[in-house]
């Protein structure tokens, strides 16, 4: 992106004289920055040349040193908190013979242990839920649906008792062994029976991998809303607290998810996903939805629950269907799910030919055929995401309004870019020009409208008033859809169009915004969040296109009070 080409225009510059004034004061202003600056910088090469500051120099040395073991002693403790002693000891190591950090997480690693102390439940926060859960009118059964093959015990010891803890009471653990070999996994399980009449566990005799086992779980349920729990992840202690309290408040509710994080091997929690209420294209795009997932019990019969064929996507695919027959869908803005990230687990690696990645297509193929929407799955930016991308049903006109005051070399990037780089072939370009002088202006706007016919040129001549213009020149447009486009973007890529169009042509979509990148591949635009930066921001400002962009979302909830709209 380069700024606009338009003048700053606002109640109290109305007018071109005001403005060539404001830019003729601006101009005087930098001429005394630019000096002050100079003074500035004749000041501290002389105080680096004085003897006061060659004498000192020792003492700032050890000032330094005293700084550093401060930040060292400050990483150190951050490293043994959340990675155990042992990786301080390899970092430490790493320190001394390389002079590596001692703490290589990120500000998002040591953001996140914040954010998790600053939302810690008190004694004072447990006892009023315990008191809470004992006044609720509407007391569900909730029903923990749990396949287990071959876990390690520690994990699924711990597995059960993150649903023991809970401080809701009023539900059930449903445990099936899907035939494991691992004789220790058996063993933990026979160990757990009797020990809760809470508890239920089935032996399976054959292997039914996931899907059937998840099903065979689910017979033995007899709550009225089912939770899906793997067999090494954990609950947060209020987990079913929140679903009921969520229920109690609407009980129209079908479906329930949570936020999530990852829990490492050692313990640590990581990788927060912060997530938004239901959306639907959003669901498409990937399974955000994910973990924590509760749904009742006569929706997940109708949608016929798990099916086989779809392992390492199964979630997925249920969900595709369960929405189909009910969108009281509920989002709590909470972890409650800590997804254990075992080397070689979907929580720790996802690649686009994997089982699960191909499950995923398959699953999302089917949405699109039972809703009857035209077009095919294809892999996303990144591994775990798609994209549905949609028929063109009509190529209906579309009317491109680019206003624009003289600034002729921005306006001939952004008009070459389009007419070189835009595979959706039915457009016309409307060109407004706000009191341009320019005889280079001109000379290019005949040239473009003698060898285009699908340009038009018009002059809209009044003090700026970016609205008015704009409107005006709606009005002189015959396409179908309307593109608004300011002279100092630039079309990078062939589909940009063709890609707008496939989602503006829904009768449910009424406008369509692409996402605008700075000339370094950083966001410009990609929406805006409500409760940024005190009342609104762009969402991903200045984030790398390639980031995993919805780690920052970390960092809104902390500056917006743990709300993201």
């Amino acid at each position: 992106m380069i700024l606009s080409g338009y003048p700053y225009w606002d109640e109290d510059n109305k007018n071109a004289d005001n403005l060539i004034e404001i830019i003729r004061k601006k101009e005087s202003d930098i001429d005394n920055l630019y000096y002050l600056i100079q003074e500035r910088d004749s000041f501290i090469n002389a105080l680096h040349n004085s003897l006061s500051w060659r004498i000192t120099f020792p003492l700032r040395k050890v000032l330094d040193f005293i700084l550093l073991m401060k930040k060292a002693l400050y990483y150190s403790f951050f490293t043994i908190k959340n990675q155990g002693f042992s990786i301080f000891i390899k970092k430490a190591y790493l320190f001394i013979t390389k002079g590596a950090e001692i703490f290589s997480g990120d500000d998002i690693y040591k953001n996140y242990y914040q954010f998790l102390q600053l939302h810690k439940l008190t004694r004072t926060d447990v006892n009023k839920i315990i008191e809470e859960c004992e006044d609720f009118e509407y007391k569900p059964k909730i029903s923990i649906i749990t396949p287990v093959y071959n876990v390690e015990p520690k994990c699924l010891n711990k597995c059960i008792n993150s649903v023991i803890a809970q401080y809701y009471q009023n539900w059930e653990l449903c445990l099936y062994d899907d035939a494991s070999t691992n004789c220790s996994t058996i063993k933990c399980l026979e160990k757990w029976q009797n020990k809760d009449e809470r508890i239920k566990i089935k032996f399976g005799e054959k292997n039914l991998n996931i899907s059937g086992a998840s099903n065979e779980a689910i017979k033995i349920a007899t709550g009225e809303f089912f939770g899906l729990l793997d067999n090494d992840d954990e609950l947060t202690p209020d987990a079913l607290y929140e679903i009921v309290n969520a229920l109690n408040k609407d009980n129209s509710i079908d479906f329930i998810y949570s936020d999530e994080d990852k829990l490492e091997m050692n313990g640590t929690l990581s990788g927060p996903y912060f997530k938004s209420n239901f959306n639907l294209d959003l669901f498409l795009s990937n399974n955000y939805i994910c973990h924590f997932s509760v749904i009742r019990k006569t929706i997940g019969n109708k949608a016929g629950w798990f099916r086989t064929g779809y392992e390492g996507s199964q979630d997925y695919d249920l969900f595709l269907r369960i929405i189909d027959h009910t969108r009281n869908i509920y989002h709590i803005p909470k972890v409650l799910y800590h997804w254990r990230r075992i080397p070689g687990s979907t929580a720790s690696m996802y690649y686009n030919k994997s089982n699960a990645n191909i499950a995923s297509i398959k699953a999302l193929t089917d949405y699109i055929k039972r809703n009857n929407i035209k077009g095919e799955v294809v892999n996303g930016i990144w591994p775990g995401t798609f994209r549905i991308k949609r028929t063109i049903i009509s190529e209906s006109l579309v009317s491109i309004i680019i206003p624009f005051n003289d600034k002729v070399e921005l306006l001939r990037r952004c008009v070459n870019s389009i007419l070189k780089k835009t595979d959706y072939r039915n457009f016309e370009i409307i060109l407004i020009s706000n009191n341009s002088e320019k005889k280079e202006t001109f000379s290019f706007v005949e040239k473009l409208i003698q060898q285009n016919n699908n340009i038009k040129y018009f002059e809209y001549n009044i003090p700026f008033n970016f609205s008015k213009i704009n409107n005006w020149a709606v009005e002189q447009a015959k396409g179908e859809y309307i593109l608004l486009l300011n002279n100092d973007i630039e079309v990078i890529s062939r589909e940009w169009l063709n890609s707008m169009v496939e989602h503006i042509q829904r009768e449910e979509v009424g406008a369509v915004g692409a996402c605008l990148l700075f000339p370094d591949n950083t966001i410009q635009h990609a929406g805006i969040i409500l409760g940024a930066g005190g009342i609104a921001n762009n969402a991903f400002l200045r984030k790398h296109k390639s980031d995993k962009l919805h780690l920052t979302m970390l960092i809104y909830r902390l500056k917006s009070g743990n709300k993201v709209i």
